[in-house]
């Protein structure tokens, strides 16, 4: 995968950091998770893309109980499982970097869109690790090879976001 040279810079910068906040936890050793929550760190460095989901006019969604109606296939406006994924996986993916790179602020970030809606740090937590628990339900198909890391990330999701604070720290986020 060619990488643009700022996302290179961002993966260095961050992939020694989350081992170092990773290393006192065993269940959290995967290089693949690792990884991935470095992908995470460096997708999200960009503020547009926490609004990356567009409505089907294009625009983006501004509160995450839209996303929540947009991820739902059955009762809400996906028009398909494959849209549940994606946005499941936003969500999961958005819920992680906030709460894990903006502890103190993730408590004022229920005023503010897209979590306005939702509540407060709690129920963001419980989105986040429900969001990768939906993401890993999907294990068949093009999805098979992903739902262990989507299960990991939400049975670990408070233990992801307790050491990304480390992370936070030590890029003086806090």
């Amino acid at each position: 995968m060619q990488h643009d040279p700022a996302t290179k810079v961002l993966e260095d910068f961050f992939t020694p950091r989350v081992a170092w906040a990773f290393r006192p936890t065993v269940a959290l050793h995967s290089n693949d998770l690792q990884a991935y929550v470095v992908g995470v760190l460096v997708e999200f460095s960009a503020a547009k893309r926490m609004r990356k989901i567009c409505n089907s006019e294009g625009r983006p969604f501004s509160e995450v109980t839209d996303l929540l109606e947009e991820s739902d296939p059955v009762f809400g406006s996906a028009p398909s499982f494959d849209r549940e994924w994606v946005v499941r996986k936003h969500l999961g993916d958005f819920t992680l970097f906030i709460l894990g790179m903006f502890p103190r602020g993730a408590a004022n970030f229920h005023r503010l869109p897209p979590v306005r809606a939702l509540g407060d740090r709690a129920d963001l937590a419980a989105l986040g690790k429900e969001s990768y628990r939906v993401a890993a339900a999907f294990d068949q198909c093009e999805y098979k090879e992903s739902a262990p890391l989507f299960r990991a990330l939400s049975q670990r999701f408070e233990l992801c976001v307790e050491r990304l604070h480390e992370v936070a720290r030590e890029v003086h986020l806090q």
